[in-house]
């Protein structure tokens, strides 16, 4: 029997606005039978929550050009996405690390003031 997932929204107060399942499965190579499309947006909404914390901004609207995040912020933000998904438990064998391109792709774009 397959486990029924509660609506993104109970875990989460916005979807993810920048990022793309259909750009998420394309990047991480995920077939639609692997993960559903609700589980994925929940990986993007992590992400871009993170990345923005990442940022030091109240929401990736302040950092976005047009309408959309620069080609870094949006590699960086599939990045943790990616992350999300492949890391869904909270243990790991091994210690785990913080991808240094990661942030190189994020530092310059960091709103310190």
């Amino acid at each position: 029997m397959k486990a029924q997932l509660r609506p993104a929204a109970t875990f989460l107060k916005a979807m993810g606005k920048y990022l793309t399942t259909a750009f998420l499965r394309e990047h991480s190579r995920i077939d639609a039978d692997d993960a559903s499309e609700e589980y994925l947006e929940q990986c993007i909404s992590t992400a871009e929550a993170a990345l923005a914390k990442d940022l030091q901004v109240c929401s990736l609207d302040e950092v976005a050009k047009d309408g959309a995040l620069p080609g870094d912020l949006m590699r960086a933000g599939l990045m943790l996405a990616a992350t999300a998904y492949e890391n869904r438990e909270t243990e790991s064998p091994t210690q785990l690390h913080p991808d240094p391109f990661y942030w190189h792709l994020v530092r310059r774009h960091v709103k310190y003031s």
